[in-house]
Formats: structure tokens, sequence, C-alpha cells
């Protein structure tokens, strides 16, 4: 709890100062990159969590990996979190960044899955369902997966939209048992 709480603290300021700057839409490609190259590398999150491997070294791989990719804002953040040895809560305060980044543009983001690829026509469906719902502006990832059957599930916050056939033959199934 108190590593959100830290986190959150880091992302707002960085999410201030890069207000101050007119620097908003780039950092947040910058924080979602970090959060995204994390997520895709375990042996990253272990560099960083080690607590064998210095800050310096740290902050050398840190530039390695992402200096040519992001702002210098973003960079001098990455740098500045590692000196004072909190390297380990970078993919937390991107997250916490991308989080309030959304609040600020109602942004919402949602997971969509579905048995199969879904055409152009549905995905407009699909997104106009989810803002009239939510009243905010939806950034939808797609999923397929081929255990619903048919039918679409909508993720979205706290919110869970089942649609899927598996889901009916389900309901179905205790139906029958209860009768």
């Amino acid at each position: 709890m108190a590593e959100i709480r830290i986190s959150s603290r880091y992302a707002k300021s960085l999410l201030v100062l890069s207000q101050e700057k007119h620097l908003l839409e780039e950092v947040n490609k910058d924080m979602k990159l970090i959060l995204n190259t994390f997520a895709k590398s375990k042996d990253l999150q272990r560099l960083i969590d080690s607590p064998i491997v210095k800050s310096n070294q740290k902050i050398k791989v840190l530039a390695s990996v992402f200096n040519d990719k992001i702002s210098k804002l973003t960079g001098l953040f990455l740098a500045t979190i590692s000196k004072k040895g909190r390297e380990k809560l970078i993919p937390s305060i991107s997250e916490q960044f991308v989080n309030q980044y959304n609040i600020i543009h109602s942004i919402c983001e949602v997971n969509v899955t579905s048995a199969i690829e879904l055409d152009e026509k549905t995905k407009t469906e699909v997104k106009e369902f989810v803002e009239n719902q939510s009243k905010c502006k939806a950034e939808i990832s797609y999923k397929i997966d081929k255990n619903i059957i048919g039918g679409i599930v909508i993720r979205m916050e706290d919110q869970l939209y089942d649609f899927s056939i598996s889901k009916k033959i389900k309901r179905l199934k205790q139906e029958l048992v209860l009768s």
C-alpha cells in the first residue's frame, strides 16, 4: 500500500512538471513504453529489483534501454528516481502516471475478448457501447480467446460485461441443475 502511495506521489510530480513544460502527451507515451517494456522483460525487472546492482549501474542500463526512445524529461526523471534508490518503483510510477493521465482526460482502458477477430463495424459498436456506459473516451485493446466459443467479454475498470456463449452455457447448466 505504501508503494502505491509513494508511486502515486512521484507520478503526480512528473505529471505536473510535464504539464508545465507542455510535454504531457510525450511523457504519457514514454510512461506507456516503460510500463510495456517492464511487463515484457522480466530480466529488466529482476535487474532493477536486485540489491546487488548499484544505482549508477541501474541508471546506465535504464539509459541504454530507454534514452533514445523517451523524452529528455522522462530520462532525467528516471535518473533522479534511481539516484534516490527508488528504481524498483519505476513500473508502479509509470502505471500511476498513466492512470492519473487517464483520469484527467476522461479515458478508460477497456479489454475486449472475443472468440474471433472482430470486424471494424463491430469494433465501432463496442466502442460506442463502452463510451455510453462509462461516459469516458475508451482506449480498447482486443484479445482473442477461443474458449469463450462466441460473443464478447468487455472488461472496463471494475465492470464486466460477459456476452459470451460460454457464459450462457454455464447459466443454462446451472438452471438445469437447480430445476
